[in-house]
């Protein structure tokens, strides 16, 4: 369902009016508590959706649910995510996905994100993943209002953690944003403890009461780099004076507009109002109309979109068929007769060029990976195989592996279409050796140079530099090796190869490093 879109301007006193543009344009709102800047908030939200603007709310605080309830006026037709009054649960882990939404739809102009029940650390997560996933999405015309604006660009971000990414993830949408239709309204308490960097590329300021020496100090900074400083006296005068619902609404560039006005009060139920000591709770009027099958049908279309290019399940199904390659491989030493494997070997190709055909793909399809996995289980049927047989379907499942494990999500490499499918070895007679000790367990160290390993210790490096390339779990190498991996015996043999640099650990897997190659004297097959 598309919505008309009204060309009347938004109204927020008698004498100040503005565009239907100022749904893209940047805006702060700061007041003391109590002094009227949600109700300024509220007011201009309505009047956006009037003229057919969109807007999205965090809202860490719990309270803009009452925008889709009749108050004065009727409610706007909107959803809520988590709180308390939630339409629709909001998970802390849902950011990319509830942006993913907000950007496809257009059935409802108001989406409040509730975020009141998370704690501070998951708030960040989702505003962080919100945020940057919107603005590389959207492209239409949408404000972004964020209450307690302080708590998602704060002064001072900590390092090395979300919370600097989501400042940054604030800066591009209050900087960058409205080449991609982003407005954005912050709103606050306090206008110091908002970052400078962004309180100063706002556009148009509407100040409530502030009488915090920090707040006017900062104010200053905005003039110097916004407004007209023979202003500064008077506005910093003013502001200390506002009676509630009264703003310095201070916008040199995009209204051209400097004075203090009376802001009409919001229309829908002010669920944002702080309740007064002897008064009774006024009760939320008739909630627009939400049709919760139509959300709920398009949040699990969505939800499965976003499953389906996932990275994080792209690794899982990677990570799969590792396993069952790694698996595999260890019995397929035997292999199968010539013929059987050259039929295996060119089904393989055949999937390498389905694959390659799928590069601009962003993530490998579930039948992609069945197919890969079809393969494998074949070759696992395969008995009774020479050699020779095996290393000619080696040659082409063990690339096949590693060149899936290198996909980001992107593109897959280059290398998988260009690369033929590996010929099979010519037959040789085989060339008599000695067979290689296995030493037991209770035999005495092997040293070598400065490194001391128990025969133990070198039985993992062995079964490791066997299967070289591919990553192993500990089951399957203390399986290769033939050693209990339960036993403290096993531990201390790991310990003393991971100490001295032989193997890398990553995501459960192992693989030997070129000091343990160095090190191990590994027999050709």
């Amino acid at each position: 369902m598309t919505r008309s879109r009204s060309r009347a301007p938004l109204v927020l006193a008698p004498e100040l009016r503005m565009p239907l543009d100022a749904v893209t344009h940047t805006f702060g709102i700061f007041g003391q508590k109590g002094s009227g800047k949600s109700s300024t908030a509220g007011t201009f939200v309505e009047q956006g959706v009037g003229a057919g603007g969109r807007f999205v709310i965090g809202d860490p605080t719990g309270v803009w649910w009452g925008l889709m309830h009749d108050g004065v006026g009727p409610g706007l037709p909107g959803i809520v995510f988590g709180g308390e009054h939630a339409d629709v649960p909001l998970e802390p882990t849902a950011g990319k996905i509830v942006a993913e939404f907000v950007v496809q739809q257009d059935e409802y102009p108001v989406v409040v994100l509730d975020m009141k029940l998370m704690r501070k650390g998951e708030r960040t997560k989702f505003m962080l993943d919100f945020l940057e996933t919107l603005y590389h999405l959207n492209r239409e015309a949408l404000h972004v209002v964020l209450d307690e604006s302080h708590q998602f660009a704060p002064t001072k971000a900590m390092e090395g953690g979300d919370q600097i990414k989501l400042l940054g993830a604030v800066e591009d949408v209050v900087a960058l944003g409205r080449s991609r239709g982003l407005g954005i309204t912050m709103i606050s308490q306090r206008f110091a403890t908002l970052n400078a960097n962004v309180r100063e590329q706002i556009g148009t300021l509407v100040v409530h009461q502030l009488v915090g020496s920090l707040d006017r100090k900062a104010l200053k900074g905005w003039i110097d780099a916004n407004g007209d400083p023979e202003l500064e006296k008077e506005a910093l005068a003013v502001m200390a004076k506002l009676g509630v619902g009264r703003a310095l609404v201070w916008s040199p560039s995009f209204l051209d507009f400097f004075g203090v006005v009376n802001i009409d009060a919001p229309q829908t139920f002010d669920s944002r109002a702080t309740p007064k000591v002897g008064q009774r709770v006024k009760k939320p009027g008739k909630r627009a109309k939400v049709d919760l099958a139509v959300l709920r049908e398009r949040m699990s279309a969505t939800i499965e979109e976003a499953a389906r290019n996932d990275p994080k399940k792209l690794r899982e199904q990677v990570a799969r068929l590792e396993r069952t390659t790694r698996e595999q491989a260890a019995r397929l030493e035997a292999a199968t007769d010539g013929k059987e494997a050259e039929k295996m070997r060119a089904e393989i190709a055949r999937l390498e060029r389905e694959l390659a055909e799928a590069a601009g793909r962003p993530v490998i399809s579930d039948k992609q990976v069945k197919d890969i996995e079809r393969i494998v289980a074949r070759a696992e049927k395969a008995a009774a195989v020479s050699g020779d047989a095996w290393e000619s379907v080696r040659g082409v499942l063990v690339p096949l592996a590693a060149s899936v494990q290198g996909v980001s999500g992107a593109r897959l490499p280059a290398a998988v279409a260009a690369r033929p499918p590996a010929p099979a070895p010519a037959r040789r007679d085989p060339v008599p050796r000695p067979p290689a000790p296995v030493p037991d367990l209770d035999e005495a160290a092997e040293y070598d140079g400065d490194v001391k390993l128990k025969a133990g210790a070198r039985r993992i490096l062995e079964a490791l530099a066997s299967h070289h390339p591919m990553r192993m779990t500990r089951s399957q190498i203390a399986t290769i090796a033939k050693l209990k991996k339960t036993g403290g015996t096993f531990g201390s043999y790991w310990s003393s190869v991971n100490v001295a640099g032989f193997i890398e650990e990553s995501d459960g897997t192992t693989a030997i490093t070129q000091a343990g190659l160095d090190y191990i004297t590994v027999y050709p097959a």
